[in-house]
């Protein structure tokens, strides 16, 4: 088509010089020349409509992953930047993540899939991959050079985000490195393949996993992120009297109540009088009350213990009953909150009038302790329903005539009761704009120990406390699911109902290569 080959040239060296993966600039380029194909016009000239029509086609109608959705729009974000479209890149729509929840393995199991692979080889890789939390590209790539027994770490080089960093190893995984590398004998690279000195495939692994879970019988979704202890849930709450500066300055008004929940668990952790050692929090803003008016409070789940300077873990003094007394909590979160608020009110040329400053340090700060949580699954099962609710669900909503909008809520003052709430439409919307948050804003954060760059942290103390996390159960195919549930052979010929499809060429899960119509041609010749 006119004009193609410039500007896809141009946007491959723009990705090129963002310093993405080659794998990442592959999807990229096979997701333009897709679109490009199937409209028969380069992105300019293809609307945002047009767009939205296919995708929602190849999604819904072609069942194609998510995957091939998420390469898409962040390629044609790409592609809009780069030519000064950004109108165009706003946009495209959002993606959303699958969630799952997760369960945990016994001890019992975890010793069963490290014993499941008859190879040596096999069996360490197992361990090793757990054991570091290493990404697939990371372990494959891994050299015996990049292991440092005696400072017991490994350093992991041009990781995600071309990035190195160092990884603690784990006792276990030391104790097995002296057998692994007289038996195994690579010569530069920890796993290697058939051909020595060449690293092992990335199928390989993936099939050395899949082979030990059926050797097991293992069929759990396990997730490799939490630890079998007690989670606390703790809320952080902001008297009403500084709502006015809520809504004057959103943005940087929960952030300071983000920040400063996190600090005060993570001073009362560090202290050794409640527990000396750094814990971690996953916290999460919501800014309603059940009448809809604004409320900003974090509700935060902490677990019941935390990582020693040394690396090994260290559970709650409370042994599981209750975190930090409450009252101390209060007074510390109140003063780190109004020391962030007067240096932000400073900065915005405001301030807090000295009866109202007054009365808030006076006062008594709401910080309160849910009932723990009984283990990592329940976790799961609570931020999965009901972190990512907004002010209020549909079948709250009981009528709406003549523009009265009527709803339900819970009666706090009077024992939850439940009651009904008249209000005119531009009232209920005025409350229910209430808590559309900032462009952009993460409204659920993970700190300390749970943030994302610890995760090999938290894989080695998974391992030394008897859990271990798998790959998730491997789904039907779409046309298993065909087959099993409407009786359907979809490889059945559609002319004669009685022969098989044949399968002239194979693409992969993302799109087409540019030239597969060429290369078709070539095989129905030969």
């Amino acid at each position: 088509m006119p004009g193609f080959r410039s500007v896809y040239s141009m946007f491959f060296e723009r990705v090129k010089l963002d310093q993405c993966s080659e794998s990442l600039i592959n999807n990229y380029s096979r997701s333009i020349a897709s679109l490009s194909l199937h409209f028969n016009r380069i992105p300019h000239e293809i609307s945002v409509d047009e767009i939205n029509s296919y995708l929602y086609r190849m999604t819904i109608h072609e069942h194609q992953s998510i995957s091939y959705f998420k390469h898409m729009i962040y390629a044609l974000r790409h592609w809009f930047r780069l030519f000064d479209m950004d109108s165009k890149a706003i946009a495209m729509p959002s993606i959303r993540r699958e969630e799952s929840l997760p369960v945990v393995l016994s001890q019992q199991e975890c010793k069963e899939l490290f014993k499941s692979p008859r190879s040596l080889k096999h069996r360490y890789l197992l361990a090793f991959a757990y054991g570091s939390g290493l990404r697939m590209n990371e372990l494959r790539m891994l050299k015996i050079a990049d292991v440092d027994l005696d400072r017991k770490q490994i350093h992991v080089r041009s990781g995600k985000g071309k990035k190195d960093r160092y990884v603690v190893l784990s006792n276990l995984l030391i104790q097995k490195f002296q057998t692994y590398l007289l038996e195994v004998k690579p010569q530069v690279y920890l796993f290697e393949g058939l051909t020595p000195g060449e690293p092992m495939g990335a199928r390989s692994i993936q099939y050395i996993i899949v082979e030990a879970l059926r050797k097991t019988d293992i069929k759990k979704k396990v997730s490799m992120h939490l630890l079998p202890v007690t989670y606390f849930h703790v809320v952080f709450t902001v008297p009403h009297e500084l709502n006015t500066f809520c809504v004057r300055y959103p943005k940087e008004f929960y952030t300071i109540l983000f920040e400063a929940s996190k600090e005060t668990i993570e001073t009362l952790g560090a202290d050794p009088k409640h527990l000396g050692a750094q814990t971690g929090m996953i916290s999460v803003l919501h800014t309603w009350g059940q009448n809809l008016m604004l409320h900003p409070h974090v509700h935060m789940i902490v677990p019941g213990g935390g990582i020693t300077k040394s690396g090994e873990w260290k559970h709650a003094k409370s042994e599981g009953h209750y975190l930090f007394p409450e009252k101390v909590m209060g007074k510390m979160y109140r003063g780190k909150f109004m020391s962030k608020l007067q240096v932000l009110l400073e900065q915005k040329d405001s301030f807090i009038q000295v009866p109202l400053r007054r009365k808030l340090y006076n006062m008594n700060w709401v910080v309160y302790c849910k009932d723990p949580f009984l283990g990592p699954k329940q976790v799961i099962e609570y931020l999965g329903r009901y972190t990512h609710k907004i002010a209020i669900s549909n079948h709250r909503i009981k009528n709406v005539t003549e523009g009265i909008v009527t709803f339900s809520y819970k009666d706090y003052a009077q024992g939850s009761v439940q009651k009904q709430m008249p209000l005119t439409a531009e009232e209920f919307l005025r409350r229910f704009c209430l808590h559309i948050l900032p462009p952009n804003f993460m409204k659920m954060r993970h700190y300390g120990f749970l943030a994302s760059r610890n995760k090999p942290r938290l894989r080695t103390l998974q391992l030394t406390m008897g859990m271990m996390p798998v790959n998730k159960e491997a789904k039907a195919t779409w046309k298993e699911i065909t087959s099993s549930k409407l009786n359907f052979d979809v490889d059945a010929c559609p002319c004669c109902q009685s022969g098989k499809m044949i399968r002239l060429m194979s693409f992969e899960a993302n799109a087409p290569p540019i030239h597969f119509i060429e290369q078709l041609k070539k095989q129905k010749e030969h």
